[in-house]
């Protein structure tokens, strides 16, 4: 497992990923402490998406199901706003039950405000890969209104 070293626990901000290799993976945002030798999303708190399936949200409110599975030609996107513990997770600019970070509505998951995490990622097959664009100007979707880069 891999774990980012920017972390977040205040404002709003949209993580894009890009999948590579396979689509055996685990991807998502979770805390500091847990163990690079666990998959991502096993400690709270936690949000991880199995790629082809599956969510792990330990020490998080689940709300809405995410847009899964996801290809490895797809582009998840963590729309996390700290402060209202609130996040949204969409798929190729696309939200599931009609989420919309920009007003607030129907979130993917919920957690405590201001709680810090951090991008990670599991590569299940050994194969598969995940990178983070390293800038705003890499990024292959609009954030939305009020929104900045990870």
């Amino acid at each position: 497992s891999g774990r980012g070293d920017v972390w977040r626990d205040f404002g709003k901000h949209s993580l894009q990923m890009r999948l590579a290799g396979s689509d055996e993976q685990l991807f998502g945002v979770l805390n500091g402490v847990m163990p690079v030798s666990s998959f991502v999303g096993s400690s709270a708190p936690a949000c991880a998406i199995y790629a082809t399936g599956g969510v792990y949200s330990p020490g998080v409110t689940l709300v809405n199901a995410p847009p899964v599975p996801f290809l490895v030609t797809d582009v998840p996107v963590f729309h996390v706003d700290f402060d209202a513990g609130k996040a949204w997770v969409s798929k190729n600019g696309a939200f599931a039950s009609g989420g919309n970070p920009e007003t607030g509505v129907n979130p993917t998951w919920t957690f405590t405000p201001n709680t810090a995490f951090w991008a990670g990622a599991t590569p299940v097959d050994g194969v598969a890969t995940n990178t983070l664009p390293a800038d705003a100007s890499e990024l292959l979707y609009a954030l939305p209104a009020g929104y900045s880069a990870w």
